[in-house]
């Protein structure tokens, strides 16, 4: 009987090729303008192979030679690279009940460009893809640069499977149930991704938030809905059908979702039952789930105390102590997170990152 092959295949030289242009790309992102010589060091990588990589991500403008140069004692001085700003931008448009919010950020993930407007409540799905239209040509209008991807937040569970906004009673934001801005966009000719508002705050609190060390963590939005991220072993957990993490549909003793009780106070400071009720809730979840932290963001976060009175509940649920922090981010971490996911599909379509 044969035995079965097990040698590894070897990258052919165009695989090496685009390997070694992502790691000197990703030294610029990371540590900003370098010379060869420095990317040679930093990546283990020859100068020669790193000067041809030079000489292909100039090609392709992704990057340019400053006119900077570096500092030597003897001989000429070494020009330094940085990534090419003026590439162009990716976008990410975050909707909610009453407002629109976009955020553009360039290819070196520096913000260029915030707006906000306001959304009707009467509003209809074709005006508020009429509306998105507009804020992507003021985009291009206000860089001055290409699109080169997009991504949505939506304030409704989404299917990770069909890109499909899934409808649930209650809903803050019940528009967006007739939306379908995959099929609406995905013949503009750039990567166009979406997600839910909460799932993309965790994604934000994990790359730039409190949650920047933590693989396993529960982030909770509170706002005019109320909803969690699950990030376990490194990774966002979506569900079956997106709908993990849904605990605004978790029930009080009466019978009464979270979502119903809270909305009976919208616009006003929740009150005791409230606050136990949303703090019961987290507590179960973090029983369940035994995370190393939970973050609690969103805008009712900093009405009346609350942090601090949601805090003592869960705490005096929960067997194990259990780090408990705010966000730094608040109510924009559905914009930070769709921003900072449009900016990574940007660089996967460009060839600079690993397939997702």
């Amino acid at each position: 009987m044969a035995r079965p092959d097990t040698r590894r295949r070897l990258p052919r030289p165009s695989e090496l090729a685009t390997m070694t242009d992502r790691r000197f790309f990703r030294c610029l992102l990371e540590q900003g303008p370098m010379s060869r010589a420095a990317i040679a060091q930093a990546t283990g990588i020859s100068k020669p192979t790193i000067s041809e990589s030079a000489q292909r991500l100039l090609a392709q403008s992704l990057i340019v030679e400053t006119s900077r140069r570096t500092q030597g004692h003897q001989g000429r001085s070494g020009v330094l690279y940085d990534i090419n700003a003026e590439r162009g931008h990716s976008l990410g448009i975050a909707l909610e009940s009453g407002r629109l919010q976009a955020r553009a950020l360039d290819l070196k993930a520096g913000e260029v460009w915030r707006h906000e407007v306001p959304l009707a409540t009467a509003g209809s799905p074709d005006d508020l893809v009429a509306l998105v239209h507009k804020m992507i040509a003021l985009g291009r209008e206000q860089t001055g640069t290409e699109l080169l991807s997009l991504g949505f937040s939506v304030a409704d569970p989404v299917d990770p499977k069909t890109g499909e906004v899934v409808p649930l009673p209650d809903s803050p934001f019940p528009v967006g149930h007739d939306l379908n801005l995959l099929k609406d966009f995905d013949t503009a000719g750039y990567p166009v991704t979406l997600d839910n508002d909460v799932n993309w705050a965790t994604l934000a609190e994990k790359a730039l938030g409190c949650a920047r060390d933590a693989d396993d963590f529960l982030y909770v939005y509170l706002g005019q809905g109320i909803g969690a991220g699950l990030y376990q072993s490194g990774r966002l957990q979506r569900g079956n059908e997106g709908l993990a993490g849904e605990i605004g549909y978790v029930q009080t003793p009466d019978g009464e979702t979270l979502l119903s009780l809270t909305n009976r106070q919208a616009g006003q400071p929740w009150d005791d039952l409230t606050l136990t009720s949303v703090g019961h809730a987290i507590a179960m979840a973090t029983v369940l789930l035994n995370p190393a932290l939970v973050v609690l963001g969103g805008p009712r976060v900093d009405a009346s105390d609350a942090f601090n009175r949601l805090k003592a509940v869960i705490e005096a649920r929960t067997p194990r102590p259990v780090s408990i922090e705010p966000s730094g981010m608040r109510s924009d971490g559905p914009l930070v997170g769709v921003s900072i996911g449009a900016h990574q599909a940007a660089l996967r379509h460009l060839g600079m990152t690993e397939p997702a």
